[in-house]
């Protein structure tokens, strides 16, 4: 016959000298590992972070030295562009369509119909 849980098991008055010891052992053992675990988990975060910050700005730096090279590029082209109208003012038409040719963007039509 089962009396259930006994007081005397919960509070180590049933126990063994030997359990209790391997009880101890893991408490003992277990908090300053738990300490070191979460001051690792605390400087690996930060330095993750910082990574990240790092190349973040990395990629913010390419991103706009792309699009002041870009914007350059583009501004050379219109320059280049007036200038030719001012050489030959009767083919402005056809310097237009050679000028917006090149860019793809430019012959995108949109749908009709909404997607489902």
């Amino acid at each position: 016959m089962h009396k259930g849980l006994n007081f005397g098991e919960l509070t180590g008055k049933g126990q063994s000298v030997r359990s209790k010891l391997i009880i101890t052992f893991i408490i003992i053992a277990l908090g300053p590992l738990c300490i070191l675990t979460w001051f690792s988990l605390g400087h690996v975060n930060s330095t993750l972070k910082q990574n990240a910050d790092a190349e973040l700005n990395e990629l913010n730096n390419i991103g706009k030295q792309f699009a002041d090279i870009w914007f350059a590029e583009h501004v050379k082209d219109l320059y280049l562009l007036r200038a030719q109208f001012d050489i030959s003012p009767t083919k402005k038409q056809q310097l237009i369509a050679q000028f917006v040719e090149p860019v793809s963007y430019t012959h995108l039509t949109l749908p009709t119909t909404p997607y489902v």
